[in-house]
C-alpha cells in the first residue's frame, strides 16, 4: 500500500475483513487491503458497501469450509477430543482466540447444568433457586477464566497442534522443546495494572458509599467470633480518608521515587527471554479478573466492605505510581522493556537473566511444511537450518 491510502479506509477493510479467519487475515490481508485501495476512487474512506458484502460472504464461505464437521468439533469443544490433523490450522485459531477460556468454562458450567437436571429426567422434583446458582457461579466462571485460562491453552495445544509421527508438518503444528519465556511487555503490563487499579478503585468507593453491613470479628474468650456491623458514617468517612491518603502517598513516590528507580535501573542480558504484548487472551483474561472480583464483592458485601478502605488506599497509591512509569518507558529513558523489569525497578531488585522453560516449538523449525514426521526406527530427518527458535525468540 502506498502512503496516499487513508488509514480510515485501511481501517474500513479490515473490519469487514474480519469475516475470514485469523490465519487468512495475517496472511492475506495487507495484499487483499492494497487492492482494494487500488480500485477504491481516490480519497475513499470507507468501503463500499457492495465490496464489503463480498468480502463479509466470502469469508464466512473460508470459515465454513475450513470448519470441522459438526461431531468432530462437539467432541472437540466437549471432550476434548482431538481433530484430525487437517483441522489443525482451525485449531489454532479457535485455541489462540479470546473466547477459548470462556467457552471452556461455558462447557464446565453447561455440563454441570445438565447433571443438576437429571433427578427431574426420573420424575422428582427439582428444586432450584437462579439467584443462588448465578450468584456462586457467575465469579467461579470468571475467576476460573483469569486463572486457569493459560493452562488450558497449553493443554489444548498439546492436545491438538503436536504433530505425532506419521502426521504431515503444517504451518500451526508443534513440537514439545524448551523455548524462551514469555513476559508481557512493558506498557501492556502497566496498561492492565492501572484497568485493575481502577476497577478496584471504583469497587471499593461503591461499597464504602452503600454496603449497609461490613463484617466484623469480635473477640470470644480465647476465639473469636464473625459477626455483621453496620456501616456507620464514621466507618465510610474513614475508608475515604484512606483512600486520599493512599493518593498522596502515591503522588509523591511518583514525583520522587519512580523516576530515579527506572532511570538507574540496569537490565541484564535476557537470551531466553520473549516480551509480547498481552494479546487477546490476555485481555480477556483480564475482563474475566475484574468481573469476577465485581460479582465476588457482590455476593459478600460485608467482607468487601471490611476490606474497601485498605485496599482502596493500596489501588489509590498505585495509580499515580503506574502513571509515571507509563510516561518514564514510553519516552525511553529506562531499560525495562517488560512487567517484571517495571516490578524490580520499582523495588530495586536487581535483574536476574530468565531461563528456557517447557513449551511448544513450531515443527516447521525441525521438518519443512509439508513433511511427513518419520515413525520409529525411519531414518532421522535432516538436520534444522541454523539457529533453534529459542535462540530466534530471544
Amino acid at each position: 500500500m502506498g502512503p496516499s491510502v487513508d488509514p480510515a479506509f485501511v481501517r474500513s477493510v479490515g473490519r469487514w475483513l474480519r469475516a475470514y479467519p485469523r490465519r487468512w487475515r495475517v496472511a492475506r490481508g495487507a495484499e487483499v487491503t492494497a487492492v482494494l485501495a487500488d480500485l477504491a476512487p481516490a480519497g475513499a474512506r470507507r468501503l463500499d458497501l457492495r465490496s464489503g458484502l463480498g468480502l463479509l460472504v466470502a469469508g464466512w464461505a473460508t470459515r465454513w469450509r475450513e470448519h470441522p464437521p459438526l461431531l468432530a468439533y462437539l467432541g472437540y469443544v466437549g471432550l476434548e477430543l482431538r481433530l484430525d490433523p487437517r483441522y489443525r490450522d482451525w485449531a489454532r485459531d479457535d485455541i489462540e482466540g479470546p473466547w477459548f477460556a470462556v467457552r471452556r468454562w461455558l462447557v464446565t458450567f453447561a455440563v454441570v447444568g445438565v447433571i443438576a437436571w437429571l433427578p427431574a429426567l426420573g420424575g422428582d422434583a427439582l428444586s432450584f433457586d437462579s439467584s443462588t446458582f448465578f450468584r456462586a457461579w457467575a465469579p467461579t466462571i470468571l475467576l476460573g477464566i483469569a486463572i486457569w485460562g493459560g493452562h488450558w491453552r497449553a493443554r489444548m495445544v498439546a492436545r491438538q497442534l503436536v504433530v505425532h509421527p506419521g502426521e504431515t508438518v503444517t504451518p500451526s503444528g508443534r513440537i514439545p522443546g524448551r523455548v524462551a519465556r514469555p513476559r508481557v511487555e512493558a506498557r501492556s503490563w502497566l496498561a492492565a495494572a492501572r484497568v485493575v487499579a481502577v476497577s478496584v478503585l471504583v469497587l471499593c468507593g461503591v461499597a464504602l458509599a452503600i454496603a449497609p453491613n461490613r463484617t466484623d470479628a469480635v473477640l470470644d474468650g480465647v476465639g473469636f467470633q464473625v459477626t455483621s456491623a453496620p456501616m456507620t458514617t464514621g466507618t465510610r468517612a474513614a475508608g475515604i480518608g484512606l483512600a486520599a491518603l493512599g493518593a498522596l502517598v502515591g503522588l509523591a513516590l511518583a514525583r520522587w521515587a519512580v523516576g530515579p528507580r527506572l532511570r538507574a535501573w540496569r537490565p541484564a542480558a535476557q537470551p531466553y527471554r520473549w516480551v509480547v504484548p498481552l494479546g487477546a487472551p490476555g485481555r480477556t483474561r483480564l475482563a474475566a479478573a475484574v468481573g469476577g472480583g465485581a460479582l465476588l464483592a457482590l455476593v459478600v458485601p460485608g467482607f468487601a466492605a471490611l476490606l474497601a478502605g485498605p485496599v482502596a488506599a493500596l489501588a489509590a497509591a498505585a495509580l499515580p505510581v503506574l502513571a509515571a512509569a507509563r510516561r518514564v518507558v514510553a519516552a525511553g529513558g529506562t531499560g525495562a522493556v517488560a512487567g517484571v523489569d517495571v516490578v524490580r525497578a520499582l523495588r530495586r531488585q536487581p535483574d536476574r537473566a530468565d531461563l528456557p522453560v517447557d513449551g511448544y516449538l513450531p515443527a516447521a523449525d525441525w521438518l519443512p511444511v509439508g513433511t511427513v514426521v518419520p515413525l520409529p526406527g525411519d531414518p532421522a530427518p535432516p538436520a534444522p537450518a541454523p539457529g533453534t527458535a529459542v535462540e530466534r525468540r530471544g
